[in-house]
């Protein structure tokens, strides 16, 4: 049923290949940001959402 809804509009496999692209390109970008980032700050950022610390906290209650 989907593939002769999909079918019947015409440009749609241009849509799904950029649609792609751009998942692969993020998914990259994300990779390669996580294995470049230094060992203390990946260590600081799983810290952070345990830390009971008031100046990482950006509410003044």
């Amino acid at each position: 049923m989907m593939n002769k809804m999909i079918g019947r509009l015409e440009g749609v496999d241009v849509w799904l290949v950029l649609s792609l692209l751009i998942f692969l390109l993020f998914f990259t970008a994300v990779c390669i940001y996580l294995v470049r980032m230094s060992s203390p700050h990946a260590q600081e950022m799983s810290r952070t959402p345990l830390s009971d610390d008031s100046q990482n906290m950006d509410l003044n209650l």
